[in-house]
């Protein structure tokens, strides 16, 4: 009985680091998309000067 709640524990854990990794790596994704928007904007306004 003790050796399913390990087993049940370790897959729960497993997916848990699964999400935590896919959620920061869109988070990730998305700030630098952001910073690539933003350095295209000032180099357009660094041109216009």
């Amino acid at each position: 009985m003790l050796k399913n709640l390990y087993l049940y524990l370790f897959v729960i854990s497993a997916l848990l680091a699964v999400l935590i990794y896919f959620n920061g790596k869109k988070i990730i994704d998305k700030q630098e998309s952001k910073i690539q928007e933003l350095e295209l904007e000032i180099e357009k306004l660094e041109a216009e000067n």
